[in-house]
Order: C-alpha cells, then sequence, then structure tokens
C-alpha cells in the first residue's frame, strides 16, 4: 500500500470511516484487538475513532470507502447516518455484516462516480452511500434488528453515547443514569439487556478500550494517557487497567 504515511499492518486509528468489503476469499482482520475474519461478501464497518490493522498474510480482494464526519452531515439524511451508529454497535453482535456478494454491484457506480467528477458529485456519492448503509442495515440478522426495534433501545443509545464523551469525567454509572433521567436500577436493566454486562461493566470496557486505542496509536506515555483518561493518579489507573485487563499499560504496549 504506497503513499501511506502509515503502516497498515500495524494498529492504526482512522479518523474517518471506513467500509470494508471482501468478496469470496477470506481474510483475517484486526479491529479494536480483536482478530475477525471476514469474507464471503461481508461488509466490515470501521468507525471513526476505532484501531484497526489489515493482516500482511491475507490476501484482500474487494472494495474500501473512505468517507469524513463532514461528508455524512453534509451529504446523507440525518435518518441514514443514524444507520451508522446502529451498524457500528458491536456489542450487539459481530461487527460484519453478511452482505450479498451482489452489494460490489452497488459499491462500483459509487467508485466511477467518485472517478469521474461531474454536476452534483458529492450529492450523488451521498445517495449512493445511503443506499449503502441501507442495504447494510437490511442485511444484519433478525434478532440485532429486532434488538435495535425494542423501546428501550433509544436509552441504550444515550447511554453509549454518554459515556463515549464523558468518561475521561466519570466512571460513575450512577452519575450517568442521573443525566438521562432513568433509576440507577434502570439504567443496569437497560445495559444487560443490550450488553449483558451491568452498566458499571460497560463503562469499565470501554474506559479499557480507549485506553488501549492510545497505548497503540500514540506516543503519549502512560502518565499522560492515564490523565488523559479521567485519572487524577497514574498509579490509580495503572492498578484499574491490571485488575481489567491482567497486564500492566506498559505491558500491553510491549506486545
Amino acid at each position: 500500500m504506497e503513499g501511506l504515511d502509515h503502516d497498515p499492518y500495524q494498529p492504526h486509528r482512522v479518523d474517518f470511516y471506513v467500509l470494508l468489503w471482501v468478496g469470496k476469499d477470506w481474510v483475517s482482520h484486526t479491529l479494536d484487538f480483536r482478530e475477525y475474519t471476514v469474507g464471503g461478501g461481508e461488509t466490515l464497518l470501521i468507525t471513526k475513532g476505532q484501531v484497526h490493522a489489515f493482516d500482511a498474510t491475507s490476501k484482500y480482494q474487494g472494495y474500501v470507502v473512505l468517507f469524513t464526519e463532514e461528508f455524512l452531515i453534509q451529504h446523507v439524511p440525518p435518518s441514514t447516518r443514524q444507520l451508522v451508529r446502529e451498524l457500528a454497535n458491536y456489542h450487539l453482535s459481530r461487527p460484519q455484516v453478511p452482505t450479498p456478494l451482489s452489494f460490489s454491484q452497488h459499491l462500483e457506480p459509487l467508485l466511477e462516480e467518485v472517478a469521474h467528477p461531474n454536476h452534483g458529485q458529492a450529492q450523488m456519492v451521498g445517495a449512493w452511500l445511503s443506499m449503502l448503509l441501507i442495504t447494510m442495515k437490511r442485511a444484519q440478522p433478525k434478532q440485532r434488528l429486532a434488538l435495535t426495534a425494542d423501546v428501550h433501545y433509544s436509552l441504550f443509545e444515550q447511554f453509549r453515547q454518554q459515556v463515549e464523551n464523558q468518561y475521561s469525567h466519570t466512571r460513575d454509572a450512577k452519575a450517568y443514569a442521573e443525566t438521562i433521567g432513568i433509576s440507577y436500577k434502570h439504567l443496569n436493566e437497560v445495559s444487560k439487556k443490550f450488553t449483558g454486562k451491568t452498566a458499571k461493566a460497560f463503562i469499565d470496557q470501554y474506559v479499557v478500550l480507549e485506553s488501549k486505542r492510545l497505548l497503540t496509536s500514540t506516543l503519549q506515555s502512560v502518565k499522560e494517557i492515564a490523565y488523559q483518561c479521567g485519572f487524577d493518579e497514574p498509579t490509580n489507573f495503572l492498578k484499574y487497567f491490571k485488575n481489567l485487563t491482567g497486564m500492566t499499560p506498559h505491558q500491553f504496549r510491549e506486545r
């Protein structure tokens, strides 16, 4: 992969979105420190802020579509933009969507449009991207579709977004329940329904994930990362990280 400013085979963080469609052959792909096998027409959505890595031993045959948050806001309808969050909610199922091999027939016109600038190109690309996202939504397993249609799903989404935005300020599940406007007991019920984890366990899981992302994608010291993740004392961060992962931040970084 020539012309890149990073090694795509090493974990790296993206500040945009990626649709990775893989044809018949199967490949290994690492996303947020877990290895997934993707192929047979499946599409993997990699979202802004995640850490991923291509596998040097796999032969990728398919398409990669990159798009930014700004493009989504300007050229994709709000209702379709919401699909990005739903599709990326890996707490509900696997990250890959079993799109059919014919999905490539929708990708080719989009890439053709990008390759040949014309009047209204951005709007046309936005329309094609919207269709791809809707097609991916339709291809999701029925069980996952049922979860996103659940009456409590909007509460879980509020909780998840609050954690992603406020994790460095508080890890107190009761504080999140108060912000959302529900009881701590109800928040726990909602969290368990969609993730199988208590609200506190869900918060801890995200804090550790974000810590790992920073440890692998930046040159910040462990002390700096501890402060960025909301810990007043680096030693507290070391204990917290080791208790939840079984290794110290230094050990994780040096793996």
